[in-house]
């Protein structure tokens, strides 16, 4: 007879789950992320900044833990819990919604046939369609235009 241990060791389990993209049959809450693709650089997702009842919806590097935030899309209104959901509705905009009142949202005016959200390795998070063409950036230019000419609100 064998003898199998199991460690759990709690530091190493992450309780976020992380996705590469969003598409219209999900949805994404808190304590998810989309994680941008092939590298990893940066996470799309829920955070707040030390005060749990400021939640935020933004962009920030993933592995760098201090002043990692380099876009907010709430800044000027930030959630009190974690109950708030984002969707990617059928004509191609994100949208935010806490206890059924919309938060934030995009306005893209190109119509996009099922449209996916995708987080870039260059920072930018970007809405495409079936064909993959770009419908919407977060700032309209690549990551080093975000951080040089984009602010937080």
């Amino acid at each position: 007879m064998s003898l199998i241990l199991v460690f759990f060791i709690p530091s190493l389990v992450s309780a976020v789950e992380s996705a590469s993209s969003i598409s219209q049959s999900q949805s994404l809450s808190y304590g998810k992320t989309v994680v941008s693709y092939p590298l990893g650089t940066f996470e799309f997702g829920f955070f707040n900044l030390g005060n749990p009842n400021k939640i935020y919806l933004g962009i920030r590097y993933k592995n760098i833990p201090i002043q990692n935030v380099v876009w907010v899309a709430n800044g000027a209104s930030p959630i009190n819990d974690s109950s708030a959901i984002l969707k990617l509705n059928s004509s191609g905009n994100l949208v935010l919604t806490h206890n059924n009142m919309v938060v934030w949202c995009t306005s893209s005016v190109n119509y996009a046939q099922n449209p996916v959200a995708v987080l870039l390795d260059s920072g930018n998070l970007v809405i495409r369609d079936q064909v993959r063409q770009m419908q919407m950036h977060t700032c309209g230019k690549a990551l080093i235009t975000l951080l040089i000419q984009c602010y937080l609100e």
